[in-house]
């Protein structure tokens, strides 16, 4: 099964992903690029590798409107919200100059600064310039440390309601834009202006145009973007099995903010306390806030055995925090697989942490394996582990899916511009033992999209929190003026086996399992708290395997294996991985039942 892929003339489309999920940050001005930290073994300065993504490339006013045709030509929407566009890309482009220039609506700013109370003062605070007399926006100029911070702990309940408080205030200054319907003049009338600014200094007049194009992606939705080809051929070239020198998070980069995507499991960021969520405002001291994320981990980068210290501002703390971490040899393997042991005889453990091409063969290799060293020659069951998954190939995800169902609707893929592609399993599976397949909110697109085929086929259970609700198709375009880069768009939607997407949403496991025994479910970051995101279509109105979990409740609280294993060792070395062996107390009770009905 190929993935079909339509051409427009010369606009060449090279590839088709879920997620990016590559390992390793690299791409500059990226607005929702993932990475993990790392360090390679060449001798490179802070600032001399991430200046190399884009020094070569040449980047004008001629190449912004191209970007903009390939939007008119390719995106998922046809309606683009064009002064919205306008204002984000202008604000970007004031920002690759000076990163406390912010660009308002003329009366937004009076009403906020006259109703500002005393704690929101400096939000306001600053000098203002209109560039005409006539003109309904200003440029403000910020004052020093003008970002509000929580003067205590907030609790989840109190998170929640702040993430919904910055929501309608994001709404509130969408609609001011709107009002005053920013126009194209405006837009190069600022521009002009950056442009004037960066004289005498070492900003080049590409980078405004360029910081312009990923502002006016940017205002589409948070997987759109513009990403250098160096940068995309390392990232994607690092994702293979390998090593190497960091600290191990996956980070991405929204508006100013650099933010903590995931740290990975058992390395050093994780052990040194940094949280999905938090957002790196100074590394050693230098704030890094309105810098390219590329900029950051360079200067988080560093020999193994040296320690950074990450300066992060965490939802719900009054103050910043410090995390200092030791730097390490980071070894990186896609596919990892074990047998789950003697509670659990027979069973094999798999985890997948991205879809890059191949995966499925390396896949298909260790559940072999795994099977070779089990005493009856072939698994019990199987536990896939997609937890922090951010996705990649679709290809991969359909090729996946097909090793385990029989038949069956895998996935639909809906576009604008093409006829809607729709797949699914071949004759025969591959695999026939029980699946349990383990999901949390790191659980995005391509995996979402497995763990979806499984879940609404009925092939097995899904097990954890809800996953990430990320289901939308972006596509690499190539641009014919411009060279040396790759206009990243959303180009699709995909739909389950049941018709509805999950966007948004995510996947609602049919098991939801606390990470901790007796503890509460994470607050969790997904798609909903990205701005502008794109709305969830069409929802399922209920659990697809609710009626199968029903009747194995009773044989999973009678064992309680997960519980026990637990109480025997409350304080081990390595913390207990509850949703692991509570989903593998779902699969001895799925065994179990096949057995039964034998």
């Amino acid at each position: 099964m190929k993935l079909r892929l339509s051409l427009f003339i010369r606009f060449i489309l090279i590839l088709s992903l879920l997620g990016c999920g590559p390992v390793l940050a690299i791409e500059a001005d990226s607005e929702s690029i993932r990475g993990e930290l790392v360090a390679d073994d060449k001798e490179e300065s802070d600032e001399e590798k991430p200046e190399d993504y884009w020094k070569e490339v040449r980047f004008d006013r001629l190449h912004f409107k191209e970007v903009r045709e390939l939007v008119r030509l390719h995106y998922i929407d046809s309606d683009i919200e064009a002064p919205f566009a306008f204002q984000r890309a202008a604000n970007f482009a004031l920002n690759s100059v000076d990163e406390d220039l912010e660009l308002l609506p003329l009366a937004y700013f009076k009403k906020k600064k006259k109703a500002a109370k005393a704690e929101d003062k400096s939000r306001w605070a600053g000098k203002t310039r209109r560039l005409r007399s006539k003109d309904r926006y200003v440029v403000l100029k910020h004052v020093k440390d003008w970002k509000k911070k929580n003067d205590r702990r907030l609790t989840d309940d109190e998170i929640r309601a702040e993430r919904l408080r910055r929501k309608m205030e994001y709404k509130e200054l969408k609609d001011a834009w709107a009002a005053i319907n920013f126009s194209e003049d405006d837009f190069f009338r600022v521009v002009n202006h950056a442009l004037k600014l960066r004289k005498g200094s070492d900003v080049r007049e590409d980078s405004v145009w360029i910081a312009a194009s990923q502002g006016y992606l940017a205002s589409l939705d948070p997987h759109s973007n513009l990403i250098s080809e160096a940068a995309w051929k390392a990232s994607t070239d690092e994702i293979r099995d390998s090593s190497f020198e960091g600290i191990g998070a996956l980070l991405m980069q929204r508006h100013d903010d650099i933010i903590v995507e995931s740290p990975l499991e058992g390395q050093p960021a994780a052990k040194a306390g940094l949280y999905a969520g938090d957002i790196i405002v100074k590394v050693d001291g230098v704030d890094v806030r309105g810098m390219p994320l590329t900029k950051v981990v360079a200067k988080i980068r560093g020999p193994k055995g040296t320690e950074v210290v990450l300066t992060v501002q965490r939802v719900g703390m009054p103050e910043d925090i410090d995390v200092s971490i030791r730097r390490s040899v980071i070894p990186f393997t896609n596919i990892s697989a074990r047998m789950m042991g003697p509670e659990h005889a027979g069973f094999g453990l798999v985890k997948v942490r991205g879809f890059v091409s191949g995966t499925t063969n390396d896949l298909r290799s260790a559940i072999d394996d795994l099977a070779e060293k089990s005493e009856t020659g072939q698994l019990r069951g199987l536990v896939l582990d997609l937890r922090n998954n951010s996705g990649g190939l679709l290809q991969e995800a359909v090729f996946m899916s097909d090793l385990f169902l029989k038949d069956g609707r895998i996935v639909s893929v809906k576009s604008r511009t093409t006829s809607s592609e729709h797949y699914t399993a071949t004759v025969g599976d591959d695999y026939k033992m029980p699946i349990v397949v383990l999901v949390n909110d790191g659980t995005a697109s391509a995996a979402e999209i497995v763990a979806n085929a499984i879940q609404e086929n009925h092939r097995g259970l899904v097990v954890g929190d809800r996953s990430f609700g990320k289901a939308t198709v972006q596509s690499l375009l190539t641009p014919i003026i411009g060279s040396g880069y790759y206009v990243k768009l959303t180009v699709a939607r995909y739909y389950g086996p049941d018709g509805h997407t999950l966007q948004v949403r995510g996947i609602l496991p049919d098991v939801s399992i606390t990470p901790d025994v007796g503890g509460k479910m994470p607050l969790g970051f997904r798609e909903v708290d990205l701005y502008d995101h794109l709305p969830k279509v069409i929802e399922a109105a209920e659990a697809p395997n609710a009626a199968r979990v029903k009747q194995l409740t009773k044989c999973v609280d009678a064992e309680k294996l997960a519980e026990r294993i637990h109480a025997a060792d409350p304080n081990p070395i390595i913390k207990f991985d509850y949703p692991l062996y509570k989903g593998a107390d779902w699969l001895e009770c799925m065994v179990g039942e096949r057995t039964a009905a034998r």
